[in-house]
């Protein structure tokens, strides 16, 4: 499926506005033996008939076409891999006011219930996400960090949600490029949990596992309660569902979340008490995927737990890792668009506490340089040889996607970058990510004796400048202009908004 969209693919090289990486020989995925990054897009053809309203699931069906030759001719024609049922919603916070609109769905059987299908060579499953590529121009940063997170998290035994890259149909009408994600839930190929009992009783187990999200804007009454990590945030059940758990799963939940949050807040480091209720492990990587991608979401908001059974250690973990479009520098505020800022920078609480303690940040240090080896999951060339096989299969779908909603080369809320082409916008992604790697193996907290020191990075020239239409564009309560040029210096009036030199 390679072609271009504003550049050539596969000529290699140093950023220039006209070259991506070459496609590696093999495909770096979870199972390098999957051939779907060597085929052209599924194709996803939903029929319902109706306007799709936010957060309401409404009837219709999809068609799965997986067997076709890449340029959707006569692509209603194909045969389909998967024809089901389905209920389908728009969804998103910031997201859904993009004229792309996100999409979830649930495959269904023909009484309307949700069934499992294997979908796309994925473990059959019902709930699915579709995030659009609109404000993310790269279509990257999501495929990206969680294939990332599978690999960092495989040998634990934690999951991250999978992927595949997707156009989709509405009743005819072209949506453009998609990528679907597993939603997280409760099940035995994503989040593995046995099911909590209704109350402590002799016959099950009341203590887990349960399945959190903490949200800036909380959830709805009944649906969450006030976090202990972060005064601004809630915390919201995500399973079992509010609406199906008992007062005393609710409180249970509550009270072991405030445990949690006073544990972290001793001074003792990592004491045995922290470890019985916290997998420090898995902490552990949250802070170094969050910190990589200088996250604006990072410790507040927008990120999953989940907490396993007494029986099975009792403890809560964090993850699975979730919504990075707006990380590697793709916003225009708190400085997140620099690659030397510290997301942890303005931490507080519980998890500002425990960043501050001697052994949890030599543990960071020690994980960081241990991914950070040769052939580790943030080696460089393992980040190259992914974004070369996702932008090689996506390239000509990118390019019907251009066209469609015509957002590269303009502003979009809140991006930092504007480049005049896909190409650019992969570009300054790879180049915004070898300065990040550079800036954190000199500066990340801790040290670690038992682990080498990450190899040297060589950073990349920069992308061309920014598109100059709609860079003026206000930030909304703020005199400054909401583009800020890639690094480096600044006009005098516009010092407040430059990167630590």
């Amino acid at each position: 499926d390679a072609g271009g969209a504003g550049g050539s693919l596969g000529t290699g090289g140093a950023p220039g506005g006209d070259a991506l990486p070459s496609p590696p020989v093999t495909v770096p995925d979870d199972d390098p033996k999957l051939p779907y990054l060597m085929r052209p897009l599924p194709v996803l053809l939903f029929t319902v008939g109706r306007a799709i309203p936010r957060d309401v699931k409404v009837p219709g069906k999809v068609q799965v076409i997986e067997d076709h030759d890449g340029s959707l001719t006569g692509i209603t024609t194909r045969p389909a891999s998967l024809t089901a049922a389905v209920g389908i919603e728009m969804r998103g916070q910031s997201s859904f006011e993009y004229a792309q609109k996100p999409y979830g769905f649930e495959l269904r059987n023909a009484a309307g219930e949700g069934t499992a299908h294997p979908l796309l060579g994925l473990p059959p499953e019902a709930d699915f996400v579709l995030h659009s590529c609109y404000a993310d121009k790269s279509c990257l940063r999501n495929a990206l960090t969680y294939a990332v997170g599978r690999e960092m998290g495989a040998a634990q035994g934690r999951w991250a949600p999978r992927t595949r890259y997707v156009e989709i149909f509405i009743d005819g009408q072209y949506q453009g490029l998609y990528l679907l994600v597993e939603r997280i839930k409760r099940d035995k190929a994503r989040v593995d949990l046995p099911a909590p009992t209704a109350q402590s009783s002799a016959g099950g187990d009341l203590t887990g596992g349960y399945i959190l999200s903490q949200e800036g804007d909380g959830g709805r009454i009944g649906a969450d309660f006030p976090s202990p990590f972060e005064t601004r945030a809630k915390l919201v059940y995500r399973y079992p569902k509010a609406e199906l758990m008992t007062p005393a799963q609710k409180g249970y939940v509550q009270e072991a979340t405030r445990a949690l949050g006073q544990a972290l807040t001793g001074d003792g480091g990592l004491t045995e008490a922290t470890r019985k209720v916290l997998n420090v492990d898995s902490f552990v990587d949250y802070v170094v995927v969050q910190e990589l991608t200088n996250n604006v979401d990072a410790y507040w908001k927008s990120w999953f737990m989940y907490k396993k059974p007494t029986s099975a250690g009792g403890q809560f973990f964090m993850g699975p890792l979730w919504d990075f479009d707006l990380g590697y520098g793709n916003v225009i505020f708190k400085k997140r668009y620099c690659s030397n800022t510290s997301a942890h920078s303005d931490l507080k609480g519980p998890f500002g506490t425990l960043f501050r303690q001697r052994a949890f940040a030599d543990a960071v240090r020690c994980r960081w340089n241990a991914l950070r080896a040769s052939g580790g999951p943030l080696d460089v060339a393992r980040l190259e040889e992914k974004i070369a096989a996702f932008t090689r299969h996506m390239s000509r779908a990118k390019e019907r996607d251009g066209e469609r909603w015509k957002n590269i080369g303009l502003w979009v809320w809140p991006n930092n970058y504007i480049g005049g082409s896909w190409v650019d916008e992969v570009n300054y992604l790879r180049y915004w990510l070898r300065r990040r790697l550079a800036h954190l193996d000199s500066s990340l907290p801790g040290s670690c004796e038992s682990v080498s020191p990450p190899p040297r990075v060589d950073l990349l020239p920069a992308p061309p400048k920014a598109m100059e239409r709609n860079t003026r564009m206000p930030y909304p309560g703020r005199d400054a202009p909401a583009y800020i040029p890639i690094e480096g210096a600044l006009p005098t009036n516009l010092g407040a908004w430059a990167c630590p030199p």
